[in-house]
């Protein structure tokens, strides 16, 4: 691994950065590849920070994002142990943007409950396919627009630039601690080129299996209420309470299988011309186990107040009783669920890309040509809910769960496993992603005394990003199971508590020492029964208030030059010219809940709960907005004498809103009464920056730098919320739901200071790096009525990575260690806020070479087992808490060259 900066002289809106910088030298091992970091460093314009490859096939992490943690000021998120989104300088991972080879990608989730956002997800592409991974902290005019924090460029290996002949096998096996099993891994390259280096191809296939298991514990959602007695006064004793305690196994069958193919074509000195095409994909299926207790009938009506624990301003341990009615009876105890979630999840990304350059005289004409495409999620998504009511709940401060009836604790599989199936549905939701893309980018070679080239082009994106959700509702009724009356016929009444009796019993108990066990479903079974054209009427219908596209035509204008004031003072400046234009569509309807509204768009059922024969007024309608953006930069190099350099630079950035937050939809739960809605007259938000730099070269492959960045942030969303009534299918009437939608509005400061050192003693080196933000939004923290409110989303106050190694000539070996501080994660459709809290990592990496052939490899993540904890608003009320499996990785690779 090596943390360095590459030349950038080249547009990525169209030809590739450095393609007039210093010749790439390919380097093998840590020691040569942090030496060409340094040299490529010191004569960078821009401040830019990377990884390469020690050699082919041999990249540091097996997943692009985990490897990005280690570049100083790059934070990532790791859900199910692996890394999925980047955020760079405390911006949101959405504010970021990701370019491979110079071209836009697209990018999809698997995970049903994700976001659609503009956050590019990592875990989709394996780091074999990349030689080089640089994250451009400062813009420069010929750089794609659309990041506040740091473009992330991948960059593939090309033909032309390798040996002929080239080959890289690679075969590894991965234990997972948690789920017990081995996977195996393989990677290939072959790159072959003619005689007369003009034409070349080259091939790098991939595939990798994973079994994930997370365990966890979780809330979902807090309600405010008041407990009498812990608060003090009455009129100020409302304290957060969880509206539900839940443990969870998440089990998944992870498969990803990479193509990448690269022709390079070279017909003259003057001629170059390249095609690449990525195809790449994820199969995701996951199952989901969970037992919760959930008590939020009122609140306080459940809650014993006398076992309150209170901590943070929130409930943290406790009981929940039976709920008393204004004369004093008893209802119904908190209920205990067993739930059951099988989904069928993927995601594949195909990208084509072609670029051709023309090399006059005095000047570089260069086009670029491409579609990205990607779509996925989970179309299926079958879900069992089985309840039974308890006497009483308990919970304490980790969310150990004790439940009882008639006194006594239910622990056995038999008690666990008796629960009557109140609720059994299939939802799926689908995302795609598209773009086309086109321009040009021509480069004038100057003999000036002051500016060395001056460069222009234009540059067109067509992006478009959809989403579709469906519902099976099994409880519809056609017209062949009605009596002539139009009642339904005998049997066919919610039928679903009719299997297998009034109670049904499961398959077995599962747990671990860090959950409790709960039954497990019989999935023969499930599966069976979830079969709409079996022995039960179901219907599947577009959920429409979910179902959404949003367009944008995007059209940027660049001019940038090159200057060399004398031989100490150097840069580049220019400015970028953007016009968004944006069309957000989706459904709009009157009169009925939105499943119902649908059946218009299906026909044949009549299951309208009394709405029948009412004229929705279904329309699907658009919202336009369009906006400019003007992006001048300046990067500027100071050399003090010949260890010392000063950098500075100033720009205007953008970041384009995230797709969710501007699409014509609105989402909600009928059981936390809260939902979100989309805004498309959203603006993006964009940044005044700053950066001011110190390195220091102070021997042979070390340095010290000190980077000092300040970014003034402007329209920022901030949440508003309105209360509407929607229709609740259960209770077959309207209910109040509480709708939150961002509007254009605040603003934040973020600064700080990076610092990175690298030195090497011989066979012995150290790579280290710490990142200091602070991020101030302009918002008044209100999290009480405005959840999220005064925060920078994502961003943690400081992050940390320390990597030592040794390395000879036949063995190397490395410790990594990375840590980043609590930060808000999400503000969640529930309206709560999650924070995770502090997380640190230690890999581990060795390599033994028995020739110059054949080498062997050995690595260790995640070694100390950390577990991931969130909590809301204050750090005693724990949210979730989530273990993952610690990896261990044995592998041979075989190269040619």
């Amino acid at each position: 691994m090596a943390i360095l900066g590459t030349p950038i002289t080249a547009a990525q809106s169209g030809s590739e950065p450095g393609s007039d910088s210093l010749e790439e030298v390919t380097v093998t091992g840590i020691r040569g590849s942090l030496q060409s970091s340094v040299d490529a460093k010191r004569n960078n314009s821009a401040i830019v920070d990377a990884i390469t490859a020690e050699d082919i096939g041999k990249f540091p992490d097996k997943n692009v994002a985990d490897s990005l943690s280690r570049i100083t000021g790059v934070s990532v998120t790791r859900d199910f142990g692996e890394g999925e989104r980047i955020a760079v300088r405390g911006t949101d991972p959405s504010q970021n943007r990701v370019l491979l080879n110079g071209a836009s990608v697209t990018s999809v989730d698997w995970f049903t409950l994700y976001r659609a956002s503009r956050a590019f997800n990592y875990s989709i592409l394996p780091s074999s396919v990349v030689s080089s991974l640089e994250v451009y902290k400062s813009p420069q005019a010929d750089i794609q627009e659309g990041s506040l924090g740091g473009t992330v460029y991948l960059k593939t290996r090309r033909p032309l630039e390798l040996n002929a002949n080239t080959l890289s096998l690679n075969a590894e096996a991965q234990y997972s601690d948690i789920s017990g099993e081995i996977d195996p891994q393989f990677s290939g390259l072959y790159s072959w080129k003619n005689e007369d280096e003009t034409f070349g191809a080259l091939i790098s296939l991939t595939r990798q299996d994973r079994s994930v298991t997370r365990i966890g514990r979780e809330t979902l959602g807090y309600d405010r209420v008041q407990v009498p007695g812990v608060a003090g006064d009455p009129a100020d004793s409302k304290v957060w309470f969880p509206k539900t305690v839940n443990h969870a196994i998440f089990v998944q069958d992870r498969q990803r299988e990479t193509a990448l193919a690269s022709l390079q074509w070279r017909p003259t000195a003057r001629i170059e011309t390249t095609l690449n095409v990525l195809d790449t994909s994820l199969e995701a299926n996951n199952q989901n186990y969970s037992y919760l207790a959930t008590f939020n009938d009122g609140g306080n009506r459940m809650f014993d107040a006398s076992s309150a624990v209170v901590e943070g301003g929130g409930v943290v341990a406790g009981q929940a009783l039976p709920s008393v009615g204004e004369d004093g009876s008893l209802g119904a105890g908190p209920e205990a669920h067993t739930q059951w979630f099988g989904r069928d999840s993927s995601m594949q990304t195909r990208s084509y890309d072609w670029t051709a350059d023309y090399s006059g005289d005095n000047y570089v004409l260069s086009g670029r040509l491409g579609r990205s495409t990607s779509d996925g999620g989970t179309p299926r998504q079958r879900y069992m809910l089985l309840r039974n009511y308890m006497d009483r709940v308990t919970f304490d401060q980790n969310l150990n769960l004790g439940l009882y009836i008639e006194g006594d604790r239910q622990e056995s599989e038999q008690e666990r496993g008796q629960r009557q199936l109140a609720w059994f549905n299939e939802i799926g939701t689908e995302y795609s992603d598209e773009e086309n893309y086109g321009g040009f980018d021509f480069e004038l070679m100057l003999d000036g005394d002051i500016f060395q080239s001056v460069k222009t082009g234009v540059f067109l994106r067509d992006h478009t990003k959809g989403q579709k959700q469906y519902l099976t509702s099994f409880h519809w009724w056609r017209d062949d199971q009605r009596n002539p009356d139009g009642s339904i016929k005998a049997g066919e009444e919610r039928w679903f508590t009719q299997w297998n009796g009034e109670q049904t019993t499961l398959d077995k108990l599962a747990g671990s020492e860090s959950i409790d066990g709960y039954p497990l479903f019989d999935l023969g079974e499930a599966y069976r029964r979830f079969d709409p054209t079996g022995a039960f009427s179901g219907a599947r219908v577009p959920v429409l208030a979910s179902t959404w596209e949003i367009e944008e035509d995007i059209t940027a204008a660049y001019v940038m030059a090159e200057f060399d004031l004398d031989a100490r003072i150097s840069g580049d400046m220019g400015v970028r010219v953007v016009y968004t234009d944006l069309t957000s569509s989706g459904y709009t309807w009157q009169n009925g809940d939105d499943v119902f509204v649908a059946g218009q768009l299906v026909g044949g059922y009549d299951g309208t709960l009394g709405n029948a024969g009412v004229d929705y007024n279904l329309r699907w309608d658009s919202i336009g907005h369009d906006y400019w953006n003007i992006l001048p930069n300046l990067n500027l190099t100071f050399e003090l004498n010949d260890e010392m350099k000063l950098r500075f630079s100033a720009s205007r950035t953008m970041a384009r809103q995230t797709f969710n937050d501007i699409a014509y939809q609105e989402t909600y739960s009928t059981l936390t009464r809260a939902g979100t809605r989309g805004n498309p007259q959203l603006d993006p938000t964009v940044a005044n920056q700053y950066d001011f730099a110190y390195e220091w070269y102070f021997g042979e492959g070390s340095y010290l730098s000190a980077t000092y960045f300040f970014k003034d942030i402007s329209n920022n969303p901030t949440a508003v919320k309105t209360t509407e009534q929607r229709f609740d299918p259960l209770l077959n009437d309207t209910i109040d739901i509480e709708f939150t939608q961002l509007d254009n509005g605040v603003g934040a400061e973020v600064q700080g200071v990076e610092l990175s050192y690298q030195q090497m003693f011989g066979n012995f080196g150290l790579v280290t790096n710490y990142t200091y933000t602070d991020a101030q939004s302009s918002e008044k923290r209100d999290p009480l009525n405005k959840p999220g409110s005064g925060v920078v989303l994502g961003n943690s106050e400081h992050m940390f990575n320390i990597s030592p190694f040794y390395e000879n000539d036949s063995f190397s070996a490395r410790l990594s260690y990375n840590f980043r501080s609590s930060y808000l994660d999400n503000v969640h459709f529930f309206g709560n806020e999650y924070w995770t809290d502090d997380y640190g990592q230690l890999d581990f990496s060795a390599n033994y070479a028995l020739n110059d052939r054949l080498s062997f490899n050995l690595e260790g993540v995640n070694l100390t087992g950390e577990k991931i904890r969130q909590y809301h608003i204050e750090e005693a009320q724990l949210a979730s808490l989530y273990e993952n499996d610690t990896r261990f990785v044995f592998g041979v690779t075989y190269q040619l060259d």
